[in-house]
């Protein structure tokens, strides 16, 4: 296997408040191949996108990020603002989660995808960077490119806007894309059309892929590898096949329970219980623990370590151990 282009080693992210820090991201530890495919997956505020951000320093005045970023041989966190901005749209690009928001309403998408192209190349054209626009989205499957080019965000449908910030964001070719709920508010055809896209474009340019997502089977057919976050932390991490029929860790196991399957295989769907923790406040011991149908005396302790439990297999438990047996005797 090729060596990692990103290390994400010890980070943490925090937002200073009136009521003290909230620890958005606790200890995150992974990395990411050239050409792979990571997905991200977890609820609502499991600190996904909070993780993608402070990749790529995106992030407001009151945080507080700790730990080591390596990419491509460049440590992230401790470049200085100018070199940040050379490498933030050109070799890591990122699909932000609402492209109504993250485009500029007085601009046509075509003069936005020229800015990106531009921006990092200033010898390309204006003529030479729009002809490139509207090839990129061609590429990305948006209808009659050279009249859309000439259009504003308001103009395109969910979909299309969709697929014009995708191909803003690999109009530099990035090695690392990270796709942060490419998905949301799409139909269930236009995500398969997305993630087609998306595919296409890592074959086309090579580049490694971040998914963040909540939809487990989006990540079936499109990860090579799957971390599961919660209350900030990673709680497994391996492949799809160990993810999804090994799994050794009770929220990751939660998360299946409770998420239809296509064969339609499944009686009842089991929702988990309660809801996530505070993040300024979380419980004692794992976090998981008050919504866990496996806790015991000893999940109130410390906070459980990540363990190694296969190849590339990784879960934060304190009965991992015991899991194995208990869901045999469950099932």
């Amino acid at each position: 296997m090729n060596e990692p282009l990103l290390t994400v080693t010890n980070l943490n992210v925090g937002f200073g408040t009136k009521s003290g820090i909230v620890q958005a991201a606790t200890d995150i530890n992974f990395e990411i191949r050239p050409g792979e495919v990571l997905a991200v997956v977890g609820e609502s505020g499991s600190g996904k996108s909070v993780t993608a951000l402070a990749l790529m320093r995106l992030h407001p005045d009151n945080t507080i990020i700790t730990g080591d970023v390596q990419f491509n041989g460049l440590d992230l966190l401790n470049l200085n603002d100018r070199d940040m901005r050379a490498i933030r749209g050109s070799d890591v690009a990122m699909i932000f989660q609402d492209p109504m928001t993250a485009m500029n309403p007085v601009f046509s998408v075509g003069a936005q995808i020229v800015e990106t192209i531009r921006v990092h190349d200033s010898a390309v054209s204006k003529q030479d960077a729009w002809s490139r626009s509207v090839d990129l989205l061609q590429l990305v499957g948006v209808p009659e490119p050279k009249r859309r080019a000439s259009q504003y965000p308001h103009e395109y449908s969910g979909g299309m806007r969709q697929r014009a910030m995708i191909a803003m964001a690999i109009a530099n070719e990035p090695k690392l894309l990270i796709a942060d709920e490419p998905t949301t508010a799409l139909d269930v055809t236009v995500q398969a059309q997305v993630m087609e896209v998306l595919h296409e474009v890592q074959a086309e340019t090579g580049s490694a892929m971040m998914l963040i997502t909540h939809d487990l089977g989006l990540v079936a057919g499109s990860a090579d590898r799957v971390q599961v976050m919660y209350a900030s932390r990673l709680m497994e991490t391996g492949t799809i096949d160990q993810i999804f029929y090994e799994s050794r860790n009770p929220y990751t196991m939660a998360l299946l329970d409770s998420t239809p399957d296509v064969d339609g295989l499944k009686e009842n769907l089991e929702p988990i219980p309660g809801n996530p923790p505070s993040l300024l406040n979380p419980p004692s011991g794992c976090a998981f623990r008050p919504r866990c149908s496996f806790a015991a005396d000893v999940c109130a302790g410390e906070v459980p370590k990540r363990i190694p439990v296969g190849d590339d297999h990784d879960s934060r438990c304190a009965r991992i151990d015991e899991l194995a047996v208990l869901v045999g005797e469950t099932s």
